[in-house]
């Protein structure tokens, strides 16, 4: 298994920035025009993709927007390179912690991001000598992967598509932001991945809309359950203040219809 197999690249049209580390000393160089590139493109809504061996046996998959605050003018490389024009930042990884090597004392724990491909993913792809064979706790472990991925891919395509701000409220804090599913994760695999099934909402509108207190007509305004009067006074205020208001339309992507017909009909006052 190859890393190009498991994410596109920023040379493809993806939005994942793939280096490979140095293997004995686990480093790696970024460069600033490939970064401006992708948050011309992407916003924050990228990652960084990190991998070491070939065929891959472990990686990591970071948003960009856990990263950015190191990604700073005073934290770039100098030395050869900076004397050539070509301007980076490079890190080191010491058990799971991201190092700036321009200062080690900005750094940041990734190992939530980290993956191990190879007691993870390669018994999968290995014959099974017959049908009793299967760990299914393996396979568990490799689905919880994809979904992962998945996850990670879908929250960056929608954080792009509305320009990384919360579509209700303009908040644009990343670590209050969601990438919220109109048709819900269990309800459609076919649509966990498709960025015309999203919406960016603030945790808190996340949840009215996760839960069916409120809902988006086809026009994009907000509808609020018919039960708000059972509420309790504040929760009642929030939701009509939100009633008849548009969302701001994503930039690149259109909403489907169908999408939003499904949620009415199947969340929406449906608690």
């Amino acid at each position: 298994m190859d890393i190009e197999s498991l994410f596109s690249g920023y040379k493809q049209g993806g939005n994942n920035y793939i280096k490979k580390a140095d293997s004995k000393n686990k480093w790696c160089g970024f460069s600033k025009g490939v970064i401006d590139e992708l948050k011309q493109r992407h916003g924050s809504a990228f990652n960084i993709v990190l991998w070491g061996n070939n065929p891959v046996d472990h990686y990591f998959c970071i948003p960009f927007e856990r990263l950015e605050h190191l990604f700073t003018e005073s934290l770039m490389t100098s030395g050869k390179y900076a004397d050539k024009g070509m301007r980076r930042w490079t890190a080191t990884i010491v058990n799971n912690i991201f190092l700036m090597r321009a200062n080690s004392e900005y750094s940041l724990d990734i190992s939530e991001f980290y993956v191990d491909a190879g007691s993870q993913l390669a018994p999968i792809f290995g014959e099974l000598s017959n049908e009793f064979d299967v760990d299914y706790t393996i396979e568990d472990a490799l689905a919880n992967i994809k979904i992962r991925i998945g996850q990670s891919e879908f929250r960056s395509l929608v954080l792009s598509n509305f320009q990384a701000t919360c579509c209700i409220s303009s908040i644009a804090e990343p670590s209050l932001l969601v990438a919220s599913h109109i048709i819900p994760w269990s309800h459609d695999k076919s649509r966990r991945s498709d960025p015309a099934n999203g919406l960016c909402l603030f945790v808190e509108y996340d949840k009215y809309f996760d839960r069916g207190y409120i809902s988006l007509e086809d026009d994009l305004s907000i509808i609020v359950t018919s039960y708000y009067q059972s509420f309790s006074s504040p929760l009642r205020k929030r939701l009509l203040a939100l009633r008849g208001r548009k969302i701001a339309a994503p930039s690149v992507t259109p909403i489907n219809p169908a999408f939003l017909q499904y949620h009415r009909q199947n969340i929406f006052d449906k608690f």
